[in-house]
């Protein structure tokens, strides 16, 4: 005697058969990692972008708010053509 059994079809099936719960789980990450990772690689690239190399160790350094202006630049320029 055979004897049959019926069984539901739920969501965990669903999934399974639409090409597996962890497949879907990776893209569901994926979308919530994208933001962050799309942020990491815009700061490291313009971090690249806009370092300077230069062997005057006082090049950047701060600027008293009392000495900036065009006069406190043009003697900056200044100062830096005499030492070349």
């Amino acid at each position: 005697m055979i004897s049959h059994k019926r069984s539901t079809y739920d969501l965990v099936g669903l999934l399974g058969d639409m090409g597996g719960i962890q497949g879907i789980l990776i893209s569901i990450l994926g979308i919530l990692a994208l933001p962050i990772s799309a942020h990491s690689f815009n700061i490291k690239a313009a971090r690249k972008l806009f370092m300077a190399r230069s062997s005057t160790p006082s090049l950047f350094e701060d600027v008293p708010a009392e000495k900036k202006g065009k006069e406190f630049d043009e003697e900056m320029i200044s100062n830096q053509t005499k030492k070349m």
